[in-house]
């Protein structure tokens, strides 16, 4: 079969058993002159299965890897607000704070019900590790309201009230 003639969507319309499939797919997905229409015509179980592998790899520490595979389901699927998650979530370890940030702002952007305060939480901490902390506050108080208005995160809230605290005299401290 030549598949150089047929379109990412067609090469990748499959499901990935295995690291070997995942990357002989992606040699197929040009990371440049693609035409932006076609992304959309990914099948679901496509998308499912490039998720798996880049939750995988963010799971076993593989950062980089996961990066890419996110960086691609964010361009196929770009008002999936788990996607950018999971970009922002790999940004963060590696410690690409300003580009996280991004991330989990695309990520709120698509949360359509305004549901998830994990976005909000995510970038505060990526602005403290760049040393905006008046900003790193401004999302904590984000991620407060929100999961105040959800009423089932009370983890996050205790986690969100002692950052805010340290974070209050660190800027009170510095201001002195």
């Amino acid at each position: 079969m030549n598949r150089k003639n047929k379109g990412p969507q067609e090469n990748l319309d499959m499901t990935f058993k295995d690291e070997e499939q995942l990357k002989a797919a992606l040699e197929l997905f040009p990371m440049s002159g693609i035409d932006p229409s076609s992304l959309t015509q990914f099948n679901d179980e496509v998308v499912e299965g490039l998720y798996a592998f880049g939750y995988g790899y963010y799971d076993k520490g593989r950062y980089s890897e996961a990066e890419s595979i996110f960086r691609i389901l964010t361009a196929v699927r770009i008002r999936s607000s788990k996607f950018w998650k999971g970009l922002g979530a790999a940004l963060q370890m590696l410690k690409k704070y300003d580009q996280a940030v991004e991330a989990y702002s695309w990520a709120a952007v698509h949360d359509d019900l305004f549901s998830d305060p994990y976005p909000h939480f995510h970038a505060a901490e990526c602005l403290y590790s760049l040393g905006k902390i008046k900003r790193g506050l401004k999302a904590l108080f984000s991620a407060k309201k929100i999961a105040e208005k959800k009423g089932s995160y009370e983890g996050l809230l205790s986690q969100i009230a002692l950052l805010r605290n340290a974070w209050r005299k660190k800027i009170d401290s510095e201001n002195e």
